[in-house]
């Protein structure tokens, strides 16, 4: 799981928080499979759950790679004036795509 298995953050490169919590599929996986029989499919399973965001953060790294240096440096000049503060306190560094409380 991670980064080693391609769940990687593409805005951070991370894939601490996506290991652990397609750790936690991959256990669900086994569990069905060992009390119900169920079919592994764990690939299927992981991306249903966190495909979705992963890909948001794939779109989105594509988008900072389009940006020039002047529009990057506009965007620092910018976070001084409280635009981070404002991120911190209602974005999710992962989770940056709306998701039901149940994921979290």
């Amino acid at each position: 799981c991670g980064d080693a298995a391609g769940m990687v953050k593409s805005t951070t490169g991370g894939g601490v928080v996506f290991g652990g919590k397609c750790a936690h599929v991959a256990a669900e996986q086994i569990a069905g499979y060992i009390q119900q029989g169920s079919k592994l499919d764990f690939e299927s399973a992981w991306r249903k759950e966190y495909g979705g965001v992963l890909n948001a953060h794939y779109a989105l790294r594509k988008c900072y790679n389009l940006l020039g240096n002047k529009m990057l440096s506009a965007g620092v000049f910018l976070s001084n004036f409280g635009l981070n503060s404002l991120a911190s306190r209602k974005g999710d560094m992962d989770f940056i795509v709306s998701y039901p409380a149940s994921v979290y």
